[in-house]
């Protein structure tokens, strides 16, 4: 299977949008899923590795929903009465992210998450509660408008839970001062999801810190590895720990550094990556896995003229970020986003999560139909990628773990009623579970092998998708 590269720009951005918080903070992949074993890739995973067997969570109409709603149901936690549920619904201004020159890349939530909205509370709600969204909009980049809308959010409004919810750290303002859950598409680490404590914070994607330890893991099993030295760079400690604990374990010679300089400082960090360079040369390394994000630190290794083989934790972004890009050729990733164009391709995402939106909103029939490129983009033409993934899914979690938790809606119950669901299908990403009990709060268990090919510029896809047992 091959990818052709239309969302590289997007996660690219993102990259961008993750080391901004952090600076603000201090052959063919259709057939049959690939089951591993990989309890080290993810050190808050102390409990049994079974995974869970597939349940009929898919029809949320079973068990505890087959029970009768009551005439009269009980208020139970903040956001929730007797007949409805206020949900949040963050809304990013990509308008905004103009005065930073970052093109407008997505269309808006305020737009996605209305007609799955919509379409739960004609079916009767959930558990008889109808869904009263909020939209509060924020700047991606500026911490105070996101704050702002924190307090909008748990203050004025009072909602039980938000969907999408703001950047990276950002949202524990929601958790853990406010109590208030949060469903986001990643930004994820384990420490937010300590600090949240009582409050969840669930992510459709894997955590930051634990992709990193997941494709190491990956890479090895299927033999990436071997007779390799790796060298191993980072920005942040935890994504390079995770790697270098599943390298130790695996007895895969390992050399680990984390950068000091900030990518938002060319001139500094790319002497940094030339000393790292150096160091790697001098040890042997032979093989680099970049934690770093985005193409920051290749373009180091470039200009320093150390270019072994290489894997990314994204490839599209490195891909989408870096001036020359014969110098990847046949770099890996592991990946956990399928491309876009894969997903707008998938019959069954098409039907349930594009078909909905574009019923509601026939004038957008038409961008729904090419994805744009970074140059369509950046001249205001919007994805509709993203808010379609997300809106879909997380609206069809809500209702599904709403259902099963019944007429006592609390964070508890709705905490519990997820982890009941078992293993779950993500549409367009692939199968998932939660499992707080053994410290899983991240949702996605599928992912892909991908490799880059500069003469054709696609990302292929190898082998089939591999479903890790976290």
């Amino acid at each position: 299977m091959v990818r052709r590269r239309t969302f590289a720009a997007f996660l690219a951005v993102l990259t961008v949008f993750a080391l901004v918080a952090s600076a603000c903070s201090d052959d063919d992949g259709s057939g049959d899923a690939t089951i591993v074993d990989d309890d080290a890739s993810e050190g808050d995973d102390s409990g049994d590795s079974d995974e869970p067997e597939a349940d009929d969570s898919e029809d949320p109409s079973t068990d505890e929903a087959e029970d009768e709603v009551p005439e009269e149901l009980p208020a139970s936690a903040r956001g929730v009465t007797s007949t409805a549920v206020k949900v949040g619904i963050a809304v990013p201004d990509f308008e905004l992210l103009a005065q930073y020159n970052v093109p407008n890349y997505h269309g808006s939530n305020e737009v996605a998450f209305p007609p799955f909205i919509d379409a739960i509370n004609e079916a009767g709600g959930i558990f008889g509660r109808m869904i009263e969204p909020v939209y509060v909009s924020y700047d991606f980049l500026d911490p105070a408008t996101q704050d702002a809308a924190c307090v909008e959010f748990a203050d004025d409004e009072e909602v039980f839970i938000v969907l999408y919810g703001m950047l990276a750290a950002n949202n524990l303002c929601l958790t853990e001062l406010n109590d208030v859950m949060v469903i986001t598409e990643g930004f994820q680490t384990a420490t937010f999801v300590e600090a949240s404590d009582d409050a969840l914070w669930l992510s459709l994607n894997a955590a930051d810190d634990a992709i990193a330890g997941i494709m190491a893991g990956t890479l090895a099993e299927g033999g990436f590895l071997d007779g390799k030295t790796v060298g191993i760079i980072g920005s942040v400690d935890e994504p390079v720990d995770a790697v270098k604990a599943v390298l130790d374990d695996k007895d895969i010679p390992a050399i680990a550094v984390v950068t000091v300089a900030g990518s938002d400082d060319p001139t500094a960090f790319n002497s940094e990556i030339g000393l790292v360079a150096e160091q790697f040369r001098v040890g042997g390394v032979d093989f680099i896995i970049d934690v770093v994000g985005a193409a920051t630190a290749t373009e180091g290794f470039i200009q320093a003229g150390f270019t072994p083989e290489m894997a990314f934790i994204s490839l599209d972004a490195t891909v989408g970020g870096i001036s020359d890009t014969s110098i990847i050729d046949g770099a890996l990733s592991v990946s956990q986003a399928p491309d876009a164009s894969f997903w707008f391709d998938d019959p069954a995402f098409k039907e349930e999560c594009i078909d909905p939106i574009v019923a509601a909103n026939p004038e957008l029939a038409d961008q729904f139909l090419v994805l744009p490129d970074g140059d369509a983009q950046a001249g205001g033409e919007p994805s509709w990628a993203l808010p379609t993934l997300t809106a879909c899914n997380m609206t069809r979690l809500l209702k599904q773990a709403g259902e099963r938790a019944g007429a006592e809606l609390t964070n508890e119950t709705f905490a519990a009623a997820l982890e009941e669901l078992g293993s779950i299908e993500i549409l367009g990403y692939g199968q998932g579970s939660f499992r707080f009990g053994d410290g899983k709060w991240d949702l996605l268990d599928q992912f892909e092998v991908q490799r880059y090919d500069d003469a054709t510029g696609t990302i292929e896809v190898i082998g089939d998708p591999i479903v890790i047992d976290r």
